[in-house]
């Protein structure tokens, strides 16, 4: 093929057809110009049709880590609840002998950060987030993953940094504790009643309040965005099917 118009324009250079070769340099420029840009094109369509697979696979994934933020939060619900009981039944001084005897994990329960975000950031770097026409699902995404979580992480970072550092995190290594693991009944109700342990318990029940109450506007919001997601995958299938 290139020999043939190479040939072609030796002819038209050899018959002193100087116009006719121009037209017909330019004619093959644009042929090649044209060439490249249909290359493009598809290369360009190749590789959209390649991004919004890989955003369709990170959507999955990130339905996938919502149920387990779900289920993470409604653990650690349960687990706040028990431990509140017996702090607010020491507090209100409607407490039994097991309460005393159980207190020790009420006083210094904590939780450690948790990365919410991680299939979130891969869809940021992917680009993915361009392929989410939906304003409300974008919104629910941003909202979830930039405010909620992150403000849920640090209450509980707050918290873990305070239960760890503060004086009366000092104050719990000095309780009595027995070789079981659990706190002696006579010295501990001492330290109820002189008021030793005051600070301490009113510490873990704002913040057990505190943490128990954003984990459950954050699973409101995980099951919401779950749903939206849900929906949006519906509707590009649904768009995929009526095109074919």
């Amino acid at each position: 093929m290139i020999k043939f118009f190479r040939k072609i324009r030796q002819n038209l250079l050899n018959e002193n057809k100087f116009k006719k070769y121009l037209i017909y340099v330019i004619g093959e420029i644009t042929l090649v110009v044209i060439g490249i840009l249909i290359a493009l094109t598809i290369n360009n369509s190749n590789q959209s049709k390649i991004n919004k697979n890989n955003a369709s696979l990170i959507f999955n994934q990130i339905q996938k880590d919502l149920i387990l933020d779900i289920n993470w939060m409604e653990i650690k619900i349960d687990f706040i609840n028990s431990n509140l009981i017996i702090l607010n039944n020491v507090s209100t001084g409607n407490y039994n002998d097991k309460d005393i005897i159980n207190l020790y994990t009420p006083l210094t329960f904590n939780f450690n950060t948790r990365n919410y975000s991680r299939s979130y950031q891969n869809l940021e770097k992917t680009g993915g987030l361009q392929y989410v026409n939906n304003i409300e699902l974008m919104n629910s995404l941003q909202d979830y993953y930039l405010v909620i979580t992150a403000r849920l992480n640090d209450i509980i970072g707050y918290h873990r940094q305070l239960n760890i550092t503060s004086n009366e995190g000092e104050l719990i290594h000095t309780l009595n504790i027995s070789k079981g693991g659990v706190l002696d009944l006579t010295s501990t109700k001492d330290q109820i009643e002189n008021g030793s342990l005051r600070s301490l318990i009113n510490v873990q029940l704002v913040y057990g309040l505190s943490i128990k109450q954003q984990m459950e506007t954050t699973i409101i919001q995980a099951e919401k965005l779950k749903k939206l997601i849900e929906t949006s995958k519906k509707k590009t299938n649904s768009n995929k099917t009526y095109k074919q």
